[in-house]
């Protein structure tokens, strides 16, 4: 969580939020992110992606 804070500073901002949601994904205990912790990894470094 810190590193993603250092990382949003310098405006790094889709790195620090793929972090945040990698940390969510791996650490959550609540049931509706658990459920879709898979896909909330997989789009975490595809956050500037657009899909058609």
């Amino acid at each position: 969580m810190f590193l993603a804070m250092t990382m949003h500073n310098p405006g790094d901002h889709s790195l620090a939020m793929g972090m945040l949601l990698k940390l969510l994904a791996e650490t959550s205990a609540d049931e509706g992110i658990r459920s879709y912790s898979k896909a909330i990894s997989y789009y975490s470094d595809k956050l500037e992606q657009v899909w058609d």
